[in-house]
């Protein structure tokens, strides 16, 4: 191609523009323009769009976190109140099952028969009395007396409280060597912390006078047993007394 075919070729393109001009229709760097703007517009838009919806994630992930955080926080508060409520309970089960109940136990002369005053006692009645002094009550008390048979024990009616009462014979020593003696067995229930529970029992129909006569009393109550021995002396003179020995 010449140099003048050169000129030629830029004057027909001038020409074309022109004629594009003149008729007042956009060019195509009007309509790349246009495009680019209107491409703009759309990525300004979801630009938006996406910010908005990161910023509602973000709050609902904030709240949602708020929420989570504050139900850990009520677990946890009642994880320690559950905590503190069994502490409570281990604590009074540990003082309800350090109390035990103690029994203890006491003879005294209730009555005595006599044909006449200062005349020696034909027979006296010994009342058996039970206390317990501990801080739990004894579903279960056995109780046993025992006498040598010669003093002639002899049963009363026993209290409602006496489940079971009875006299049995067996061979024993009470101290002064084997010999037959009489034991009077008897099963209480239910003795609570307040007050006494007392028997009457041990009815002596034939007493030694001037003598010692030895009383052997024991109590068992939930494992545990208590014995205890005691001295009756009946005078001649009437009187009749009950010591513990020592």
């Amino acid at each position: 191609m010449t140099f003048l075919d050169l000129c030629l070729f830029a004057q027909r393109v001038e020409e074309f523009r022109c004629t594009n001009c003149d008729d007042g229709s956009p060019g195509p760097l009007e309509w790349i323009g246009a495009g680019a703007g209107v491409i703009g517009g759309i990525a300004a838009v979801l630009a938006l769009v996406l910010t908005r919806s990161s910023a509602h994630q973000a709050k609902q992930a904030s709240a949602s976190a708020n929420r989570t955080a504050a139900a850990a926080e009520r677990t946890a508060q009642a994880a320690e109140e559950e905590a503190e409520l069994s502490r409570e309970q281990v604590a009074s089960w540990r003082v309800e099952r350090s109390k035990k109940p103690q029994i203890e136990t006491s003879v005294r002369v209730l009555s005595v028969s006599q044909p006449a005053p200062d005349a020696p006692p034909t027979e006296f009645l010994l009342r058996l009395s039970f206390r317990n002094v501990g801080d739990r009550a004894a579903s279960r008390v056995l109780a046993n007396a025992a006498v040598p048979k010669g003093a002639g024990l002899r049963l009363r009616p026993h209290e409602a409280f006496v489940f079971h009462s009875s006299v049995s014979e067996e061979v024993a020593d009470l101290g002064n060597g084997s010999e037959t003696i009489s034991y009077w067995n008897g099963i209480l229930h239910d003795v609570d912390v307040v007050g006494a529970y007392e028997v009457d029992v041990m009815l002596i129909t034939q007493p030694t006078l001037d003598a010692e006569m030895p009383l052997e009393l024991s109590v068992s109550w939930d494992g545990v047993s208590d014995y205890s021995s005691w001295v009756v002396h009946a005078s001649s003179g009437g009187s009749v007394t009950v010591t513990r020995a020592a």
